[in-house]
C-alpha cells in the first residue's frame, strides 16, 4: 500500500517564522521594560555618589595649604608634588580626618578604573616618608571615573621667574609666562601651581567628558613661613 507523506508548505514555514519572531520581540521588549527602571536607578545612584565624592576631593585640592618642609639639608622647601598619576599636598579642608590640616594623596588606579584618595594627619609624616608614598594604604576613598585619567599642572618654572614677572620690568614680548607641566614639584620651583587639570580621556561618565580644571590657593612669592610653621 502506497503512503503519501505530506510536509509543511513554504507559506506555512514562513508564517511560523513570523509568529516566532513577533513573540520573541514582545518578550525582549517586556524584559527590557521591566529591568530598565532598576538599571537606570542603580547607575544614577552610582554616578551621584561618584560625583559627590569627587567634588569633595576637588575641594581639598582647591584648599591646598602652602606648607614648608625641611629637606635632607635642613632647608625649608615648599611642598606640593604632582605627576601624571599622583598628587600629594597639604589641605585646609580634610574630608577623612578631624584635623584642621592634613596631607592628601590622590592617585590614579588604571587597574580599578578610577582614583584613590587618602589622608594623613598633619605632622604624621616627614619629608622623606611623604616622598616615598606611592599609593593609599590608609583608609581611603575609591571613586570610579574611568581608566584613562591624567593630571597636568599650570604654573611657573621657578620662583625667580615669578618674582621677575611681578616686578613689571619686562615688556610684553619678553616677560616670563607660566606654562603647562606633566610634573610639578614645589620643592624645586618654590611656588605652587596655579591650576591643576584632571583630564578624562576615556570616561564612562557623561559629566566627565571635559577636563576639570581646579584653581589652587596661592602664596605670595615674597612671603616665607615662620620657623614654627615648618614641618620637620
Amino acid at each position: 500500500m502506497n503512503r503519501k507523506f505530506k510536509g509543511f508548505t513554504l507559506i506555512e514555514v514562513l508564517v511560523a517564522m513570523v509568529i516566532f519572531a513577533i513573540v520573541m520581540g514582545m518578550a525582549s521588549e517586556a524584559y527590557r521594560y521591566f529591568n530598565r527602571p532598576q538599571m537606570t536607578a542603580s547607575n544614577t545612584v552610582l554616578d551621584t555618589q561618584n560625583l559627590s565624592q569627587f567634588k569633595q576631593v576637588l575641594n581639598t585640592l582647591r584648599e591646598v595649604n602652602a606648607i614648608y618642609v625641611r629637606d635632607d639639608e635642613n632647608q625649608k622647601q615648599l611642598y606640593f608634588y604632582g605627576s601624571n598619576n599622583t598628587l600629594k599636598y597639604y589641605t585646609n579642608s580634610p574630608i577623612l580626618t578631624d584635623e584642621p590640616i592634613a596631607v592628601s594623596v590622590l592617585s590614579i588606579s588604571k587597574e580599578l578604573g578610577g582614583v584613590e584618595y587618602c589622608e594623613f594627619s598633619f605632622g604624621q609624616l616627614n619629608w622623606r616618608e611623604l616622598n616615598n608614598i606611592q599609593n593609599c594604604d590608609e583608609e581611603n576613598l575609591f571613586i570610579k571615573l574611568g581608566d584613562n585619567i591624567e593630571f597636568k599642572y599650570f604654573g611657573w618654572e621657578d620662583r625667580d621667574l615669578f618674582d621677575k614677572f611681578l616686578s613689571g620690568f619686562f615688556s610684553m614680548a619678553v616677560e616670563p609666562k607660566p606654562k603647562w607641566w606633566n610634573e610639578y614639584e614645589s620643592t624645586k620651583t618654590q611656588t605652587l601651581p596655579m591650576f591643576v587639570s584632571i583630564n578624562f580621556n576615556d570616561s564612562t561618565h557623561k559629566f566627565l567628558l571635559s577636563p576639570v580644571i581646579i584653581k589652587l590657593n596661592s602664596e605670595s612669592p615674597f612671603s616665607q613661613r615662620a620657623q614654627s610653621d615648618v614641618v620637620e
